[in-house]
């Protein structure tokens, strides 16, 4: 009896240790959010406002502690307040693979904060730090077998 209470008190520890959190980040409108899962790795959907960068960053910080590397960053279009904060991102942060949908609504306008964000997404995939993905169906190695992008639906199918 005793080890059955010992096993029904530590089950809820081992659950916890392969637990997924998300945090959605206040950044009034448009969206920003970081998801935390087993590894650990992390996913960020969506990067925000650009006035709300330091922000996104810290807040981002505080879920993932001393690691600093984004295994998968979702940009689902290119709205300023959906993409803000890529520049500040990649500026603190390791980011192994953007996936977006390839969806640009403001590219003609020389002020688009897409370009800002594009330009800084190119350079780390010149560098050789970041896998920049487009839509379809793709090989993830940092956080599933597989993944694709369907308009703004991703899906992901775990091994």
């Amino acid at each position: 009896m005793k080890r059955i209470l010992l096993l029904a008190l530590l089950l809820p520890a081992f659950a916890l240790a392969q637990e997924v959190r998300t945090r959605v980040i206040d950044v009034g409108p448009g969206h920003a959010s970081i998801t935390k899962m087993p590894g650990p790795h992390y996913m960020v959907f969506d990067a925000g406002l650009v006035t709300r960068s330091d922000y996104i960053v810290t807040q981002m910080k505080e879920l993932m502690g001393t690691d600093r590397v984004i295994d998968l960053l979702i940009i689902s279009h290119t709205d300023s307040d959906h993409l803000g904060a890529i520049p500040a991102i990649f500026d603190a942060f390791e980011v192994r693979t953007v996936l977006r949908s390839g969806l640009v609504r403001c590219d003609v306008n020389p002020g688009c904060r897409w370009r800002t964000s594009q330009n800084k997404i190119r350079a780390a995939v010149d560098q050789g730090k970041t896998v920049d993905l487009s839509s379809g169906h793709y090989h993830c190695p940092y956080i599933s077998r597989f993944c694709s992008l369907s308009g703004n639906l991703v899906i992901f199918y775990y091994a």
